[in-house]
């Protein structure tokens, strides 16, 4: 427990200690005195006709200051800027750095400078920056050719090495002299690196000149003249935030100049994020003029532009602007391990025979030429649209030209094309489709067209092989070959395939050869064959593969030109005398029907109109299959036209020699009428008119159909038996709690007989039950009642001899079961007819069995035995195959449920039904079942208006403010990116060590007012020795909390006396954070910023933070893979471990998905999260 007390403070300690020295928060405040001894450092000595040299050592600005520092050469020295103002000699720079000399800047303060030409810093030697203000508050310059308005120039300039990290900002508010410069008037390298900070202004915010060498790893820029960044030199940018605003030119520059080998003008960017303000600002200008022109290239960051062609070929901008190493996530195809931007890259670049993976939903028109497979990887290709200015428009897909072309596992929305010599595979798992036709389209699903001229030799041969879909779910014709030239196409449809259209016709082939194994074609036409030949082979058999016309035969519509002609026959074949010759049909096998016109139908055609073909039997032969019409016509020698018993199907052809007698054919149909006066929606009318459905009739009669002809078959040819199903609805209550809608089944049967060709008498008999031996599916689709689907509990059939049985949706003893189908129909099986009622209650009762008989066996119905944070019932808990079973969910109140699982004996999860009101039910199989559900908190509004209820950070605020850790801000806020300030690190160790009383021993500050949230806090701390107050009386109550000052409280808190002093040269021995921080080094805790300084007065970065956390928690072992591109074990050594275990723990997740931002500095909620995320993770 006290391990876990000590971890908890010391993650509250540093964590908040992470943010940026220039803020405030929780109310204003002024900035204040550094909490250092009096011997921290020394004061400034006086100046010499206004200028101070310093020597080495550590300076502490005592008192604000107008005076030149200078930095001779071979002098190391650190000013501490201590909240004071440094304004410079009037005409000189404000602080020069020589040649030679090294300078370190920190605390937090104002360097400034009011001299026209001059600057806050000018180094020629070595400067690090670590906070203050640098500006020039009297800049004049404007953004015009003349604009210096007499007082104007750089705020810094660099002609040696300058660092600047977190805490620092720097302004400039002119638009005539850049802001910073690095480089210039040298003849060496300059090397300005920039870690973090806040910089705006300036003509350019960064001008990286010649000589420049600029890198940049983290920080805010912005401008609102020219560039933020201009470049002439050598630039990298990993990190930061980059912005124009108002009428600023572009947010990077970057050119050569003159040929000049120190003014190459190459930029190149792996992190950050850039914006501009209006689409007339540029993201990237590379070029001063045509004969200067710089380098660009972009491997990261996110921009709010296009920079695409900076981008190089194994990276890629993706849809929210951010670039990155093209991969499974981002890439749209990729061949074997390689990546690529476009599906056309990928085929380009595939070998023969390899195979390219789809990543990703993409619009392309992409061509094939060699052997390829093109996984689709269960997404979809969709076409581009073509305008042709001879045709209507096109949408065009995937064209193979040549090779072995297979495709496999998604959807294509858009037309494939199969042309010259390519074969070109659609496998079992492909739908090619259409989505987009209308009267400005032309529109196919897959063309197949060879190359050549008719009466020239060589022409090429296509080859289309469908095993999958070709759904023309908005019309045009599904598969078509070409008419006009040579073409020696070849369609083969397999088993499996489903070609279909909604308008025109399935299949059209006015050339080619056509082979079909199997499969389902549908339209309104079937297949038309107009030139070559087609093959439907044996081993399209019945129910393995069928050809369905639903059209009417339209052809006096049709006029002249080419295109199919819409006959509404299933197999069409039409003598257009076409180029390719006559065309040839055999008819091996399959099922053909047409709703209103022939299974089969040849004829000639021209000018517009159909004539009979004489020898169309010559052309067209049937061997074998079944059929809508009659197909005696067409044939083969040696075969005959027989009865099928089959409705849909009732004609078959056989091999052989016609038996004697006559050949009664049977059919049947159903209609049905839905009186007016029937309390029906229009919609649910047309519904039930159109769509109910009572199959095999035919089937049901065939047996006795001789007995129902009688002798009206003497002497005839053919007797034909339509029997018409007459359904009506007789009644409808759907207002009622018994809700019920009633049906009545009538078999009519209309009895033809012909002889010679000719029909001699028709008459209507009634089809008795008795002659019905076989079952007959009824198909009843299901009214809508206030917007939803009437689902009957139960089915009461009624039958004309008088007796009743039962249809249930679960099975019961003595009842039979009916389903509902995809078609929201009621479906279920009789052997008789009459009264169908649809009810929505159970009226049925089960018979009574003797003893001894037997019953179904029951199954358990197991539930957990404590679920937390709600509770799961069921009823009942034991029940019969079949039976309904419903689960009773309820959360506890702040829970919602989040899975509910029911699974069988061997795991396998059945299907549940929401019916609302935390009840589900589902059916009983035929084994125990086993329940089970989990509840999850409910996600509540924020009670911060800065801390979204879906922000990474509001369960770590959330869960701060329930442990009374804090309670955010008076004004109703949290303050998530404002830095944590003395008042509030104090007052989270107190309310973490529960929040004790003080006991008014200690004399509070006086800027500690008498019921403020801190002062109990405060007060408690002074009396057990966490704090001592500042130097100058003051506790600092706004002041930001800085390193040494949080390893201070941390160690006066729980910490025990070291046995010697660090060793660091930034932390004096009589420091007040000596002790602090060499316990905090002997614990393990840190190891200091390098061998030989702590910065006491400096924030901590992200990085810095998760390495704390993670030697405190011990250095657990484990491998953690590296998600960040941004983070290497060269570059971030000191904290690659940790950022890596602190990932793998999921403590952070990083600044993005692939960047963790290691040297930017860490806000308010990145740091309750970081604690919340370790508190409750070890």
């Amino acid at each position: 427990m006290k391990r876990k007390l000590l971890s908890v403070l010391l993650t509250f300690c540093l964590a908040f200690s992470l943010l940026p020295t220039a803020a405030l928060a929780d109310g204003e405040g002024t900035p204040a005195l550094a909490e250092v001894s009096a011997a921290a450092g020394t004061a400034l000595p006086a100046a010499v006709d206004g200028v101070i040299t310093l020597e080495n050592g550590t300076y502490v600005m005592s008192e604000d200051t107008t005076a030149t520092i200078k930095v001779p050469n071979g002098k190391n020295a650190t000013l501490d800027l201590n909240g004071k103002t440094l304004t410079n000699k009037t005409g000189e720079h404000t602080i020069i750095v020589e040649n030679g000399a090294t300078l370190t800047i920190t605390g937090n303060g104002i360097v400034d400078n009011v001299s026209h030409g001059k600057g806050a810093i000018v180094n020629s030697g070595e400067v690090t920056l670590n906070g203050g203000t640098f500006k020039r508050s009297a800049e004049k310059g404007t953004y015009s050719s003349n604009g210096n308005g007499g007082n104007s120039w750089y705020t810094i300039a660099n002609y040696g090495t300058m660092e600047i990290n977190t805490g620092v900002t720097v302004e400039n508010a002119g638009g005539y002299s850049s802001m910073i410069r690095n480089g210039g008037d040298v003849t060496a390298d300059c090397n300005l690196t920039i870690k973090g900070g806040n910089f705006a202004g300036g003509i350019n915010t960064v001008k990286n000149d010649r000589f420049g060498v600029l890198t940049i790893n983290g920080g805010n820029f912005s401008n609102t003249a020219q560039y933020v960044i201009m470049n002439w030199n050598k630039a990298e940018i990993t990190a930061g935030t980059f912005q124009t605003l108002d009428t600023a030119s572009a947010v990077l520059f970057t050119s050569a100049y003159g040929g000049d080998a120190n003014t190459i003008g190459k930029l190149s960017i792996s992190g950050g994020e850039f914006k501009h303000a209006s689409d007339t600002q540029e993201m990237i200008v590379d070029h001063y003029d045509e004969t200067n022109k710089g380098n660009a290239v972009v491997t990261g960051g996110k921009f709010d532009a296009d920079i695409s062609k900076y981008i190089p070929t194994d990276y890629v901008q993706s849809a929210d602007g951010t670039v990155e190493k093209l991969g499974e996530t981002n890439a749209v195809a990729k061949v074997g391990g390689t990546y690529y931007k476009t599906l056309a890259e990928a085929i380009n670049a595939a070998s023969n025979g390899a195979t390219i993976t789809l990543l990703k939903d993409v619009t392309e028109k992409v061509s094939i030429s060699r052997n390829l497979v093109l996984d689709l990887n269960g997404k979809t290709l969709t076409g581009v649209d073509l305008v042709n200015s001879n045709r209507k428009n096109e949408r065009i897909a995937l064209t193979a030209n040549a090779g072995e072309v297979k495709v496999k596992n998604g959807i294509i929305d858009g037309r494939v094309n199969a042309y010259d010599s390519a074969n070109l595979t659609i496998d079992a798992d492909v739908t090619v489709k259409n989505s987009y036709n209308d009267s400005g389209y032309d529109c196919f699903g897959i063309v197949v067209w060879g190359d050549g001229i008719f009466g020239q030799n060589g022409c090429k041969t296509p080859n289309l092989t469908v095993n999958g879909k070709v759904i023309m779910e908005k019309g045009g014709v599904a598969i078509s070959t070409n008419g006009n030239d040579k073409s020696c196409a070849v369609v083969t449809i397999n088993d499996g395939a489903v070609i279909s259209t909604t308008e025109d016709g399935a299949i059209y082939l006015p050339s080619g050869n056509l082979t079909m194994n199997g499969g389902t074609v549908s339209g309104p036409t079937g297949i038309q064959i107009c030139a070559g030949s087609a093959n439907i082979t044996s081993d399209f058999k019945l129910h393995n593969g069928t050809v369905i016309a639903t059209g009417a035969d339209e052809r006096t519509s049709k006029g002249t030109g080419d295109g199919l002609i819409p006959d509404g026959a299933a197999i069409s074949v039409v003598n257009r005398n076409y180029p390719n010759g006559v065309p040839s049909v055999t008819i091996d096998g399959g099922s053909f029907s047409s709703a209103n016109s022939d299974a089969v139908l040849a004829y000639s055609w021209s000018n517009g109109a159909a004539s009979e073909w004489i020898d169309a039997k010559t052309h067209v032969k049937i061997n074998d299959g079944y059929f809508s019409s009659d197909p005696s016509a067409y044939v083969a020698d040696g075969h005959y036209v027989d009865a099928s018993n089959n409705g849909d199907y009732p004609y078959t052809v056989k091999a052989g020699t016609k038996p004697a007698g006559a050949l009664i054919i049977v059919k049947d149909n159903t209609t049905t009428t839905v009186p007016n006066n029937v309390g029906l929606t229009p919609e649910d009318k047309t519904n039930i008119s159109q769509n109910t459905k009572v199959d095999g009739v035919a089937e049901a009669i065939a047996d006795n159909k001789a007995t129902l002809v009688g002798s009206a078959a003497n002497g005839a040819d053919k007797v034909e038996v339509k029997v018409e199903v007459k359904v009506e609805v007789t009644g409808a209550d759907l207002t009622s709690e018994n809700k019920t809608l009633t049906f009545t089944a009538t078999p009519v049967a209309t009895i033809t007989v012909t002889k010679d060709g000719n029909s001699i008498t028709t008459n209507d008999v009634a089809v008795p039950n008795s002659l019905l031996n076989k079952p007959i599916t009824v198909k009843l689709p299901l009214p809508t009642v206030d917007g939803k689907l009437f689902t009957p509990e139960q089915i009461k059939h009624t039958s004309s001899d008088g007796s009743v049985e039962y249809f249930l949706k679960t099975e019961k003893r003595g009842a039979k079961l009916f389903t509902v189908d995809s078609d929201n129909c009621a479906v279920f099986t009789i052997t008789k007819f009459s009264t169908f009622e649809l009810s929505g209650t159970v009226t049925y009762v089960e018979p009574s069995y003797s003893s001894g008989s037997s019953s179904d066996p029951t199954y358990s119905v197991s539930t957990p035995s404590k679920t937390e944070h709600g509770t799961v019932t069921v009823s009942p808990k034991s029940a019969s195959k079949g039976d309904r079973v419903t689960v009773t969910v309820k959360p506890d109140s702040g829970y919602v449920l989040e899975t509910l699982t029911v699974t069988d004996k061997n795991g396998n999860e059945l299907t549940l039904k929401d019916k609302g009101n935390g009840k589900y039910t589902f059916t009983m199989p035929g084994s125990k079942v086993t329940v089970s559900a989990e509840f999850v908190e409910e996600q509540a509004a924020s009670i911060f208006a800065d801390v979204p209820a879906d922000a990474y950070y509001a369960k770590a605020v959330e869960w701060a403010v329930k442990k009374g850790i804090t309670n955010g801000k008076a004004n109703g806020l949290f303050g998530s990116n404002d830095p944590c300030t003395r008042g509030q690190i104090v007052t989270f160790l107190w309310r973490a060590a529960g929040s004790p009383a003080p006991k008014g021993t200690a004399k509070v500050p006086a800027d500690v007012l008498p019921g403020s949230y801190c002062y109990d806090a405060v007060a408690w701390a002074l009396e057990n020795g966490i704090i001592n107050g500042l130097a100058d009386g003051t506790f600092g109550v706004n002041n930001t909390c800085t390193r040494g000052q949080s390893v201070t409280f941390l160690y006066r808190a729980v910490g025990k006396a070291p046995s010697t002093i660090s060793g660091f040269t930034d932390v004096a021995a009589d420091s007040f954070c000596a002790e602090a921080v060499t316990w905090a080094v002997e614990n393990g805790v840190t190891n200091g910023t390098s061998a030989a300084t702590f910065n006491p007065n400096n924030g901590c970065t992200r990085a810095q933070i998760v390495t704390f956390l993670y030697r405190y928690a011990g250095k657990p072992s484990g491998y953690y893979s590296n998600p960040f591109k941004d983070v290497s074990a060269t570059n971030e050594a000191s904290y690659y471990n940790a950022i890596l275990w602190a990932s793998g723990k999921g403590i952070t997740t990083g600044s993005s998905p692939t960047t963790f931002s290691p040297y930017a500095s860490c806000n308010r909620a990145e740091a309750v999260t970081f604690l919340y995320r370790y508190t409750n993770g070890l």
